[in-house]
């Protein structure tokens, strides 16, 4: 008689998009009022600039816009980062809660006991749970920074260069406007996957699973090769996969632990199998 090794997979674990839409949904409101408070003030000081002809043509109105942004970032940028802090709380709490279901189910498949109940906080739980919500905060503190010296810049350009007014230049502010409200929705969805996916490799390898299977989304207009390539392949969670670079660095990691990365994974159990 010898034993072979028999792999058992459970149900994917994948991230509650209800969840990364309602965090995205509270960023993108705020980032709209701000867009909408951004553009009222630079029609203003245009519309005063057009008026008034002693305004001297090469600095008036920058040093008025100068003034408008300081303004807007005084006040938007700690408004910001308390709703980052009460938002991205209540993202990790509606995280947890879905690991805890979605682990249950997984197991629930393949019929495996849960020695280990995974409803649970540790000591390495609240780490993570602690370094994604630093994480997320300080990317959506960011926002406003990024959007508003966007919108600076175009128009700093505009006025020394074409000399365009407000009318032309808003369609073109819209889209920038655009940009960064899609940038923040990433923001928000990235970081609920990558939230979701830590805790649950750290659950799962408390509860003695080593091993999960890579599963590519099969979504996105240019997926990652790399990606792809991966899907359906098995890894340990002690020698997780290369799985792109950033910052010219090479990064080894779980599904969604890149930007824009949707993949989910499923857990692996092995079973030593008697064979006469």
């Amino acid at each position: 008689m010898h034993q072979n090794n028999r792999q058992v997979e459970g149900k994917p674990l994948i991230a509650n998009a209800a969840t990364g839409e309602r965090y995205a949904k509270s960023i993108k409101r705020l980032m709209r009022a701000m867009h909408k408070e951004a553009l009222n003030g630079i029609q203003s000081c245009f519309e005063a600039y057009a008026e008034d002809d002693d305004l001297p043509k090469n600095g008036s109105i920058v040093a008025q816009l100068r003034i408008l942004f300081g303004r807007l970032l005084s006040k938007y940028n700690p408004i910001f980062a308390i709703l980052a802090k009460k938002t991205t709380a209540r993202m990790v709490q509606e995280t947890l809660k879905h690991s805890t279901a979605t682990i249950k189910m997984s197991l629930k498949e393949v019929g495996k006991d849960l020695a280990v109940n995974p409803d649970f906080m540790d000591e390495r739980l609240k780490e993570i749970t602690q370094s994604g919500t630093l994480e997320a905060v300080s990317l959506i503190k960011t926002l406003p920074e990024k959007y508003l010296g966007d919108v600076q810049k175009v128009l700093t350009h505009s006025i020394s260069t074409n000399g365009k007014g407000f009318a032309e230049l808003k369609p073109f502010l819209q889209k920038l406007y655009k940009g960064n409200e899609r940038k923040a929705e990433l923001v928000a969805l990235d970081q609920t996957r990558k939230v979701y996916h830590s805790i649950q490799a750290h659950k799962l390898q408390k509860m003695g699973v080593k091993k999960f299977k890579w599963l590519h989304s099969g979504g996105g207009r240019e997926p990652r090769a790399l990606h792809v390539k991966l899907s359906g392949q098995v890894f340990s969670f002690d020698d997780p996969p290369y799985i792109g670079d950033m910052y010219s660095e090479k990064v080894y990691g779980l599904p969604g632990h890149l930007p824009n990365c949707a993949c989910s994974m499923k857990p692996v159990f092995d079973f030593e199998v008697e064979n006469d």
